[in-house]
């Protein structure tokens, strides 16, 4: 009997697809297989880079609870906490290609460390702001478009350096690892911002000032460089329609981006849902608001937990058509909680099958797209996810001001049932559960 396993390759280089390819693993001689890399607990490198992004993460979430609490505190507007998350997220639209083609041409590492610089200068005029007296909704609103803009330079540039730092054959461990650190983040971020808002609206932002220098401390720890050598350029034009070419030639890519921005648009929309809900309807304080994000963190933390184990064993579009359906249950049950505790569990249950997603997708995008691309292939994928977050929580914002909460839930509900349905009849997912 023929022992191998199932490996996906570029057919050719015209047509940029991947192929299934049987790989006979006996029949392989042992001397031509490369020494295996170490642990990735000693990778000093590595350990650099997701420790220093574990304090900013943590950061950005312990302001993240805050954005909205400190605008239901100045303004009493849901449509305002709205505006305020969609000004967080229209840089991804407005900026995200060009930002891609950017990190590609400059020093990557540079760019990380600038944007850190940035960010903590920005959240530290909230803080400023607040001490003096004087801080507005349009200062608010001007501070979260300039923290994701700069987000915008940094993610590309992170994600590509990943394929420097890692070697291949660890680069889906790494970003599990990754998806680890994010909802630990999301597990004591949310807590720990609510009852820092508690003690004082400026804490947060403090926080997340301070994490952002640590952040940029530990970049340059990191001895490797974040980049093959320097790109070769041309107009700019030109390199971001080649990034964005990449992933549309790719069906897997193109599917599945297409599919998480939808996912992303509802998933984005009903946590606004929640923060307005549980604080005006439910009664729930800001430490509760805080403790709900806790609660669903629990679910994508364990998630990531199982994500390594469980992706080897499932086909990637198997874990799309998954986590959409699973997602589209879900959802309506969101109009149904009593209290913020119930919705941080139905959140968890959301979250629980976001890793397997992301580890698969992010992998296959970094293993099979060149280092000169990097950068502008994720940002490409990020115009559409992100951009459906800023509509998502723009669209919750209003609704819930005009429709009030049932109806909000319905709309997001529906929405999410599209996109399960787009998943299942889409032809390239129709043949890889086939196959």
């Amino acid at each position: 009997m023929l022992v191998g396993r199932i490996a996906l390759q570029r057919a050719s280089v015209d047509d940029g697809a991947l192929r299934p390819t049987i790989v006979n693993d006996d029949a392989a001689p042992s001397l031509a297989r490369p020494p295996r890399p170490g642990p990735l607990s000693r990778n000093r490198d590595f350990v650099l880079l997701w420790s220093s992004q574990a304090v900013s993460v943590f950061g950005t979430r312990v302001a993240a609870i805050a954005y909205p609490l400190l605008v239901l505190s100045l303004t009493d507007s849901p449509a305002k906490v709205g505006l305020v998350s969609f000004a967080n997220w229209i840089p991804a639209v407005l900026f995200g290609l060009p930002a891609g083609a950017l990190v590609d041409r400059w020093n990557r590492k540079r760019v990380m460390i600038w944007c850190d610089l940035g960010r903590a200068a920005a959240l530290g005029s909230i803080v400023a702001a607040l001490a003096a007296g004087v801080l507005t909704f349009p200062q608010i609103l001007a501070v979260a478009f300039c923290d994701r803009t700069l987000g915008l330079l940094f993610s590309p540039a992170e994600m590509s350096a990943l394929r420097r730092v890692v070697p291949a054959p660890q680069l889906s461990r790494a970003i599990a690892r990754n998806e680890s650190r994010e909802y630990s983040a999301l597990l004591l971020g949310p807590p720990a911002g609510g009852a820092l808002f508690a003690l004082a609206r400026s804490a947060p932002f403090l926080a997340d000032t301070l994490s952002y220098c640590a952040s940029a401390i530990g970049l340059l720890l990191i001895k490797v460089e974040f980049q093959e050598g320097p790109s070769v350029r041309t107009r700019l034009r030109h390199e971001i329609a080649e990034g964005v070419s990449h992933v549309w030639r790719e069906p897997f890519l193109r599917t599945t981006v297409l599919l998480e921005a939808g996912s992303n648009f509802v998933s984005n929309g009903i946590a606004i849902v929640a923060i307005v809900v549980a604080r005006q309807s439910l009664g729930a304080s800001s430490t509760d608001v805080g403790l709900m994000f806790a609660v669903a963190a629990v679910g994508g933390l364990a998630g990531s937990l199982v994500a390594p184990a469980a992706q080897p064993r499932m086909h990637p579009r198997i874990v799309v058509a998954i986590g959409t359906w699973s997602w589209a249950l879900i959802v309506p049950l969101f109009a149904l909680a009593p209290n913020a505790y119930v919705l941080g569990t139905f959140f968890a249950a959301i979250l629980f099958t976001a890793p397997a997603w992301n580890s698969v997708v992010s992998a296959r995008r970094i293993s099979f797209v060149p280092d000169r691309v990097q950068g502008r292939v994720q940002s490409a994928t990020s115009l559409f996810s992100l951009g459906a977050i800023a509509l998502g929580t723009l669209a919750a914002g209003f609704l819930l001001g005009w429709l009030g909460r049932d109806a909000t839930v319905a709309f997001f509900a529906l929405s999410m049932v599209g996109v399960a349905l787009t998943a299942t009849a889409a032809p390239s997912v129709r043949r890889a559960l086939a196959a």
